[in-house]
């Protein structure tokens, strides 16, 4: 087992095996051997030690640490911790036992399934609160910190066995102080604002529409704007006209027909004014379709899909 060191609580953090590697980082299961943490399943995101020395890479790194630890939401990933070894920085979080909404849809799938449209809005209402609660978070000062997740996407979204959703990764978000250079593009093209895509400077509304497409794709079971090249999906997001979810979930039809259909606009100022307003409505949808307790809900999905952790 891999020794990280201490953190910023006392702590020792052992790595107990890797799950996942990204261009930037690279995710460990992992234990706390003393500190408040001892006996809680953690998970390691450290920092892809060739990256360490590279000023700009270190830099967005240094920033999610700092963003995620003011993070405080329901349906946001905790940091519990950050560190540093051999000039390496990490952070810590909590274990989720789950899966992301891509694993989710992915077995769906293969079980020739699909969501039922009020988990569905209810799974969606969630990121969106997640989302209001980042878009109007302010300094000690109160001014907007104007933060933009910029990533929003079902591989960023986990659901746990006991119903939580937790939203992940605000690795590249932007904030009033650290806002990313105009024309440099980052994220999923299949999930970004064609606003983003351009390279524009962008703000909440970019994150409804990705959350437009996220939805889209839970109520229909189908990608949205995936092409076989990147530069076909980025073209498809631009251009191509949005069919309703109904078309392919008729249960959709009606006002949440409207409400993806706005999330979806190419233009920002038609899109829903705040995402607070988008999870008050897909939770109005959810209870339409029977689910009174959203949690007991995805819970039952989650736990019917994704196999108990050992």
């Amino acid at each position: 087992m891999q020794n990280l060191g201490a953190g910023y609580h006392p702590g020792v953090y052992e790595t107990l095996g890797p799950l996942a590697r990204g261009g930037m980082a690279e995710l460990f299961f992992a234990r706390a051997t003393s500190g408040p943490h001892v006996g809680v399943p953690l998970v390691v995101k450290r920092l892809l030690p060739h990256l360490a020395d590279a000023e700009d890479i270190g830099s967005l790194f240094a920033h999610e640490v700092a963003l995620a630890m003011r993070l405080e939401h329901p349906c946001i990933v905790r940091v519990l911790d950050r560190g540093e070894v051999d000039g390496v920085p990490f952070l810590v979080m909590p274990w989720l036992d789950g899966l992301d909404v891509r694993e989710l849809e992915a077995r769906l799938t293969a079980a020739r399934e699909r969501l039922p449209v009020g988990v569905a809005c209810a799974i969606g209402a969630r990121i969106a609160a997640a989302l209001d609660y980042a878009h109007s978070l302010a300094d000690e000062h109160g001014r907007p910190l104007g933060v933009v997740h910029r990533d929003v996407s079902p591989h960023n979204v986990m659901l746990t066995r006991g119903g939580d959703v937790k939203v992940l990764d605000f690795g590249i978000a932007k904030t009033r102080l650290t806002a990313t250079r105009t024309g440099l593009v980052r994220g999923k093209a299949a999930y970004m604002a064609p606003e983003q895509l351009a390279g524009f400077d962008v703000d909440g509304r970019a994150d409804l529409f990705s959350l437009g497409v996220v939805v889209w794709e839970l109520l229909t079971g189908l990608r949205l704007f995936q092409m076989a090249t990147e530069t076909g999906t980025a073209r498809a997001v631009r251009e191509a006209p949005t069919t309703p979810p109904s078309a392919f979930a008729p249960e959709a039809r009606g006002q949440l027909d409207a409400l993806v259909g706005a999330m979806l606009s190419k233009f920002p100022s038609a899109r829903p004014r705040s995402a607070g307003l988008v999870a008050a409505a897909l939770d109005a949808e959810a209870l339409k379709r029977g689910v009174a307790d959203p949690r007991r809900a995805i819970a039952a999905v989650v736990t019917a899909h994704a196999p108990r952790s050992t």
